[in-house]
C-alpha cells in the first residue's frame, strides 16, 4: 500500500491467508495418512474448512485490492519505461483476476442449476478448478509481499540526482575554504562556483575560468 495509509493490514492478510490454508493441509495430510477421515474428526475438519473457505473469500478480495493499489502507484509515467515492480505486480494482478473468474464462474453456474460443483464440472475441469482454488492463497501472499516490499522500488531521476540547491547545501555544510563572494564554506571550489556563482564563470581561449 501507499505510505500515506495510516492502517496497513497487508501483514495481517498474509498471515491470515496462510492460517486459513492450514485447514486444507490438515485435511489432506490426515486423509493421506488415515485413508479416510470419518466420525468426529471429519466433523472437526469440516468445521475448520467452512471457516477457511469463508475467510479466504474475504482475504482474496481485500488482498486483491491491496495489490491493485500498489500496482496503481507503480504505474509508469507517459514516455517512461515500466519498472520491474510494475511488471511483476501486473503479473500477479492478472493471475488473480483470471483465477478469480475461473473459481467464481463454475460456482455461479452450480448455484443457478442448484447443483454441486462436482456435478457441474466434469472430471478434468474439476481438477483444474481445484487447482485454482488452492493456488489463490499463494498468489495473494506472493503479490502482497511484492506490493509491500521496497526492494524493487527505485527512486525517480529527480530524487536520485542531486539538485543545485542540495549540492550547494552539502558542500557548504562541510568544513573547508570560505568563499570570498558569499562567505559560505566549500570543499570544492569548482563545484561551489558552478552551483552558487555561475555568473562568475567565463570562457577565455576555450578554457573555463572564474572571474576575479
Amino acid at each position: 500500500m501507499t505510505k500515506h495509509r495510516s492502517l496497513d493490514l497487508s501483514r495481517i492478510i498474509i498471515y491470515a491467508a496462510l492460517i486459513v490454508t492450514a485447514a486444507r493441509y490438515s485435511g489432506a495430510f490426515l486423509a493421506s495418512d488415515l485413508g479416510e477421515v470419518t466420525g468426529a474428526l471429519s466433523d472437526i475438519i469440516t468445521a475448520f474448512m467452512v471457516i477457511s473457505g469463508f475467510g479466504m473469500g474475504v482475504l482474496d478480495v481485500i488482498g486483491l485490492g491491496y495489490i491493485a493499489d500498489a500496482w496503481k502507484t507503480a504505474l509508469p509515467r507517459i514516455g517512461k519505461r515500466a519498472s520491474a515492480r510494475f511488471m511483476i505486480l501486473t503479473g500477479f494482478l492478472l493471475s488473480l483476476m483470471v483465477s478469480g473468474v475461473g473459481i467464481l464462474a463454475p460456482f455461479t453456474v452450480s448455484r443457478v442449476h442448484k447443483a454441486s460443483i462436482g456435478v457441474t464440472l466434469p472430471g478434468s475441469e474439476l481438477y483444474l478448478w481445484a487447482v485454482l482454488v488452492n493456488i489463490a492463497p499463494y498468489l495473494i501472499v506472493s503479490g502482497l509481499m511484492v506490493a509491500t516490499s521496497n526492494i524493487l522500488t527505485v527512486p525517480s531521476i529527480d530524487e536520485a540526482t542531486p539538485q543545485p540547491a542540495r549540492m550547494d547545501a552539502r558542500i557548504a555544510s562541510k568544513p573547508g575554504i570560505v568563499c570570498v563572494h558569499c562567505g559560505e564554506t566549500y570543499r570544492s571550489k569548482a563545484a561551489h562556483i558552478r552551483w552558487a556563482h555561475p555568473d562568475l564563470i567565463v570562457k577565455s581561449n576555450g578554457k573555463v575560468k572564474v572571474a576575479s
